[in-house]
């Protein structure tokens, strides 16, 4: 029997701008999700 592996890997991007007065805040997230599946299956 395999064991069975999970991995959750979230990036966080941030990028603070203040520009003539104006102050810009942007998010970039990616969420990257990776499992292996025993022979049995992934559902219970």
């Amino acid at each position: 029997m395999e064991n069975l592996s999970i991995s959750i890997d979230i990036l966080n991007v941030r990028r603070i701008e203040v520009k003539e007065g104006k102050f810009v805040l942007e998010d970039e997230v990616e969420i990257v999700f990776e499992k292996r599946v025993t022979l049995f299956g992934n559902s219970a």
